[in-house]
């Protein structure tokens, strides 16, 4: 089994020749599901498992939805935030700029909740840490699994 750990998140993709600074730009604008532990659960095809944390916006619902259509997923939602974004904006085929609020993962994925979603885990298992999780939490996790 291959355990990942990491972000969902919605990809926001506005794509554009040109940006004109301090102006509303009109472009063609696009959503889908990224993130990177999900790009990475999604494309693994073995027994596999994906941890992560969903927020309480509109889209959290969505996602939580395709999670359920790939597998099995250990979901951690929270109230207090919404769930992680990415926003690109795409000048020319390059990124001009990028942002992103991974809040819910960097600072609402907790310890207690991974530990309890890899309940099952065997040392034969494969465990995945994305770079988007918080490195308090990743160095919790390398600490008690180390072994």
């Amino acid at each position: 089994m291959v355990y990942v750990i990491g972000a969902i998140a919605i990809d926001l993709i506005a794509v554009k020749k040109r940006f004109i600074a301090g102006t509303s730009n009109p472009a063609r604008i696009s959503y889908s599901a990224g993130g990177v532990g999900y790009r990475i659960f999604h494309s693994l095809q073995t027994a596999k498992c994906f941890i992560t944390a969903l927020g309480s916006d509109p889209f959290s619902g969505w996602l939580k939805h395709l999670l359920s259509t790939e597998g099995e997923v250990k979901i951690l939602e929270s109230e207090a935030y919404n769930s992680a974004c990415y926003l690109a904006l795409m000048e020319s085929g390059r990124l001009k700029y990028g942002a992103a609020d991974m809040r819910v993962i960097e600072e609402g994925l907790t310890f207690d909740f991974v530990v309890s979603a890899l309940q099952q885990v065997k040392l034969k298992d494969f465990l995945v840490l994305e770079a988007n999780l918080a490195p308090g939490l990743i160095a919790e996790i390398v600490e008690y699994y180390s072994e």
